[in-house]
């Protein structure tokens, strides 16, 4: 048996959304080169849950302005959305809302996690426990993780989460969904996609 997830992942540019996925499905953690995400990048990694295969469909978005125009399209259809904010910027962990919203108004199906990303840098004085618990209440965050990609901490947590969690949906394939002249549109706003490897959970 096969299942299919969508997962996008949003937030300021610099949080660490590209080295999140590159740890999970590359298992990397020199992220000195990497560059900030063009409109979209997507790649697929499957899982065996308890001798069910699940494929996530992973999308990395843009965090500039400049992308948001297609934003839409990356976010239909996705069963779960990682809003991620990094631990030493305060301003990253107040924009969470406004990328909650941008989702919901595209899709209001997708279920949220709240990612502190970068814990192993020295915290944001002003982001305290109460501010993160109460931004997890107001975008209704089914759950938050703390993790770094740089060491891998809460990384495998967070997608062994996803593919375990009865709350989250399942579909057959978001490229599959969209009209030929979305399609279009995606490739001309930046979007790549890779399939990648597989791990048991």
């Amino acid at each position: 048996m096969t299942e299919r997830i969508k997962v996008v992942l949003v937030g300021d540019s610099g949080v660490g959304k590209t080295s999140i996925i590159k740890r999970f499905t590359e298992n990397e953690n020199d992220f000195h080169n990497i560059q900030p995400t063009v409109g979209c990048e997507g790649t697929e990694f499957v899982m065996n849950n308890n001798g069910i295969e699940t494929v996530l469909e992973i999308y990395d978005t843009a965090g500039q302005e400049v992308y948001q125009s297609l934003a839409p399209i990356y976010y239909r259809g996705a069963q779960v959305c990682l809003l991620v904010f990094s631990n030493n910027s305060v301003s990253s962990l107040n924009s969470i809302k406004k990328w909650a919203e941008n989702v919901q108004n595209s899709n209001t199906n997708c279920k949220f996690l709240l990612i502190c990303n970068k814990a192993d840098l020295p915290e944001d004085p002003a982001i305290t426990s109460q501010k993160v618990e109460d931004m997890r209440f107001d975008t209704t965050a089914i759950a938050k993780f703390h993790a770094s990609a740089l060491t891998g901490m809460g990384i495998d947590e967070i997608f062994e989460f996803i593919v375990k969690s009865d709350e989250i949906g399942r579909n057959q394939g978001y490229l599959g969904a969209l009209t030929d002249e979305e399609k279009q549109r995606l490739a001309g706003g930046g979007l790549t996609y890779n399939n990648n490897n597989s791990q048991c959970c």
